[in-house]
C-alpha cells in the first residue's frame, strides 16, 4: 500500500513538473506583454520621434498659422529626422500636410495628417517601421492656455527585443483618443487618455494580441494599463 502511494505522490509531482515546463515554453514562445508594452513606449517617446513629439509639433505649427490664419490653405512639409549616441539611434522621414479650419471665416479647428518610415536602435528594443497619423487641435482662443487634442494613430513594423523572451516579432499598434490637453506654451501633455490595441506574431509563428488604455499622467510621463489590469508606467 505504501509503494503505490509513493507511487501515485510522483506521478502527480511529475505531470505537475511537466505542465510548469510547458506553461513556460509556451510564455517563452510567444511575444511578452512586457515586450508589447515597450512598443507602445517607443512608438510614443518624444525623444524616439513617436507620437508625442508628432503632437509637439503640430502645436507649434498652429502657433504660428494661427497668428495669421488663412482658412482652409494646405500646407505641406517634409522632416528628416536623426540621431546617434552610445545608447540610440533613430532614422526618420515624416511627410506633414495641414490646414487652418473655419467656420464663419474663423477659425474653429486646426487638422494634421503625416506619414513616417524608418528605424531606432535601443538599449531594450530595435525596429524598422512605418506609421500614419492624425491630429486634430481644437480650443484656439488666444484666452485659453491649452489645445484639446483629438489622435488617431496607427504604426505598423517588426521588432526585436532585448529583454525579456528576446522576441523578433511584427507588430500592428493603433492609438486613438480624444480630449487630449496640450499646453500651447511648454508643448506638454497634460492629461487626458486613449486607447490601444497591439498584435501581431513572432517569428515562430505564434500570434498575440492586447488591448488597453494609455493615461497621460502630465510630468513628461504616462500608464499603460492592458485591460488585464497589469500596469506600465512609461516616460513620453
Amino acid at each position: 500500500m505504501k509503494s503505490k502511494r509513493t507511487i501515485s505522490v510522483m506521478m502527480i509531482a511529475f505531470i505537475f513538473a511537466v505542465s510548469s515546463c510547458k506553461k513556460e515554453d509556451e510564455q517563452e514562445k510567444t511575444v511578452s506583454e512586457e515586450e508589447t508594452s515597450e512598443v507602445v513606449a517607443k512608438s510614443m517617446e518624444s525623444s524616439n520621434s513617436g507620437l508625442i513629439e508628432q503632437i509637439e509639433e503640430s502645436v507649434q505649427m498652429a502657433n504660428v498659422a494661427l497668428q495669421n490664419p488663412i482658412c482652409a490653405l494646405q500646407y505641406d512639409s517634409t522632416i528628416q529626422k536623426t540621431y546617434t549616441s552610445t545608447s540610440r539611434t533613430l532614422d526618420y522621414t515624416f511627410n506633414w500636410g495641414y490646414q487652418v479650419n473655419c467656420s464663419n471665416n474663423v477659425p474653429s479647428d486646426v487638422t494634421f495628417s503625416y506619414n513616417s518610415s524608418g528605424n531606432y536602435s535601443s538599449l531594450r528594443m530595435d525596429a524598422d517601421d512605418e506609421a500614419t497619423g492624425s491630429i486634430v487641435l481644437t480650443q484656439l482662443l488666444s484666452s485659453q492656455s491649452s489645445y484639446m487634442a483629438n489622435i488617431n494613430y496607427e504604426r505598423i513594423g517588426n521588432q526585436e527585443s532585448n529583454f525579456g523572451n528576446n522576441s523578433t516579432f511584427s507588430s500592428t499598434l493603433t492609438i486613438t483618443g480624444s480630449n487630449i490637453e496640450v499646453d500651447k506654451t511648454s508643448y506638454e501633455i497634460l492629461g487626458g487618455s486613449a486607447n490601444f490595441t497591439i498584435s501581431g506574431s513572432r517569428d515562430n509563428g505564434t500570434n498575440y494580441s492586447f488591448s488597453g488604455m494609455i493615461q497621460f499622467l502630465g510630468g513628461g510621463s504616462a500608464t499603460v494599463s492592458f485591460n488585464n489590469g497589469n500596469q506600465y508606467t512609461i516616460s513620453i
